[in-house]
């Protein structure tokens, strides 16, 4: 080899051809070998699905009732600023959400939660208020976003019946 090139693994001029960084004085490396730094932790996305409603409970007029969508995380990384916003039938209001979700709106639920883990799953309980001529029956359906409002995924729809008094 001639004495002013460098091999590999050997420590020289920056730049120069065949220059690669050598081990950490007091370490061992093969030669020819340069260390490879640790890959970062991969961070994963979020890969959600929603069934719905998944639970309708007795839905009367002039009284409360509740609606259930089941959310689910099956990605690899955390769902962040979730929002299930559901078509409700005429004369259906929201009074609350539970299980971390808050939810308001009348016709239309508008639940939000802060995020989902990846392998979790939630269960959106919209309690409704039902009023004295809501529609007898109607069509319960909605979508799911994530981070910034992309669609995650549809929530099926399903008929809700209201009975009168």
């Amino acid at each position: 080899q001639d004495p002013g090139q460098q091999g590999p693994g050997q420590r020289g001029t920056p730049g120069a051809p065949g220059n690669q960084p050598g081990p950490p004085a007091g370490t061992k490396q093969p030669p020819g070998r340069t260390p490879t730094p640790a890959p970062a932790a991969p961070g994963g996305t979020a890969d959600l699905e929603a069934d719905g409603p998944v639970g309708v409970g007795k839905m009367r007029r002039g009284g409360p009732g509740e609606v259930s969508v089941r959310v689910r995380n099956t990605g690899t990384g955390r769902a962040s600023s979730l929002v299930a916003t559901v078509q409700l039938p005429a004369g259906v209001s929201v009074r609350t959400g539970s299980g971390g979700w808050r939810c308001v709106g009348a016709g239309v639920a508008t639940c939000t939660l802060v995020d989902l883990d990846a392998g979790d799953d939630s269960l959106v309980r919209i309690k409704v208020t039902i009023s004295d001529d809501a529609e007898l029956a109607g069509l319960a359906s909605g979508t799911l976003t994530s981070d910034g409002g992309q669609i995650a995924a549809d929530i099926p729809g399903a008929v809700i019946a209201v009975t009168d008094k």
